[in-house]
């Protein structure tokens, strides 16, 4: 098995609550196979660990994106 579902799968194993990157990667993985709900949820996971502006405002856009674009990806232009 290849692609975002067993990356989705390994990083579902590694169980890390407490760390935003975890939380962001793991969101990315769920827009691209589709399951944009319980991304949005990841998003909201990372934004609560957000600690900077910076970080938040990423996190935030990126949960607002999702649902838009090839495979919830907006355009990064």
């Amino acid at each position: 098995m290849e692609g975002p579902g067993a990356a989705l799968l390994a990083v579902d194993a590694l169980d890390l609550p407490g760390y935003l990157p975890y939380h962001l990667t793991r969101a990315e993985l769920l827009v691209w196979t589709g399951r944009t709900d319980e991304a949005r949820g990841a998003y909201d996971q990372a934004l609560a660990l957000a600690s900077n502006a910076v970080e938040r405002e990423h996190v935030a856009r990126r949960r607002d994106e999702t649902g838009t674009g090839s495979h919830g990806h907006a355009s990064r232009t």
